[in-house]
């Protein structure tokens, strides 16, 4: 469940926990966690990971603050777990890829109905992945990645799901994305939807076809959702871009 609080005044929440495990990112203003064993002073872009049932107290600063969060509700956490348990602690994640990937999850949460869900499940599974005990990926692209980037690249136009992809190729899904991630450079959801885009350029430029034509053959959910994803990478609408193309 990703969400996004805000505070618009001073206040101090005394001592609870919550059943959820969660990833919180403050985006301004400020906040600070406190515990018997842990405090920590959140900075804007601090990351930190809790727990379920982590006992704690929060204080909200003088002007407020804003916050992001990404809490593993019990069917993501079962899920999760098939790769190993999640930790049993608190622990900020300083800088570096969880940070990111949580930001990219913060734009896609912006992003509302033109978000993708393979790309915020990708995002999810790339994340916790982070912060599991399992062993290091290994140093050599395995065989089956060429066999999912050919798949993906086959069906990108229907309506793809990380369980069915994961069982033909036979690892689990968080494996899979994470791995996807280190040989790509970029999520596998991410990769869908940029195949998408590419195909949309490609039939604005070099037909005539109408643009709710397009977004069918292109796999989004119509034209209005084409519409959002197309200007959020390419920086301009559809129509707008063909019309610059065709001078």
């Amino acid at each position: 469940m990703l969400s996004e609080v805000r505070h618009t005044q001073a206040k101090s929440v005394p001592a609870h926990a919550h059943e959820a495990p969660y990833f919180s990112l403050l985006l301004d203003g400020g906040y600070s966690e406190s515990a018997r064993d842990f405090s920590v002073c959140y900075e804007p872009y601090t990351l930190v990971f809790h727990a379920a049932h982590t006992p704690h107290e929060d204080a909200i600063g003088n002007n407020g603050c804003r916050m992001f969060f990404v809490e593993l509700l019990p069917e993501w956490r079962h899920f999760v777990e098939e790769l190993g348990p999640l930790p049993k602690h608190f622990f900020v994640l300083d800088g570096g890829a969880p940070l990111w990937l949580l930001v990219r999850l913060y734009r896609e949460f912006l992003a509302g109905e033109a978000a993708s869900p393979i790309t915020v499940e990708s995002l999810t599974l790339d994340l916790c992945s982070y912060i599991l005990n399992v062993e290091a990926d290994q140093a050599k692209e395995p065989a089956w990645l060429s066999d999912l980037e050919a798949r993906v690249k086959a069906e990108f136009r229907t309506r793809l799901d990380l369980n069915d992809l994961s069982a033909q190729i036979g690892v689990h899904p968080g494996h899979m994305c994470r791995v996807f991630r280190r040989f790509r450079n970029t999520s596998l959801g991410e990769y869908v939807t940029g195949l998408r885009i590419q195909f949309v350029t490609r039939r604005l430029t070099q037909t005539s076809d109408a643009l709710g034509e397009i977004a069918q053959a292109s796999g989004f959910a119509d034209q209005s959702h084409m519409t959002r994803v197309f200007h959020r990478f390419v920086g301009s609408s559809p129509g707008a871009y063909r019309t610059a193309a065709s001078r």
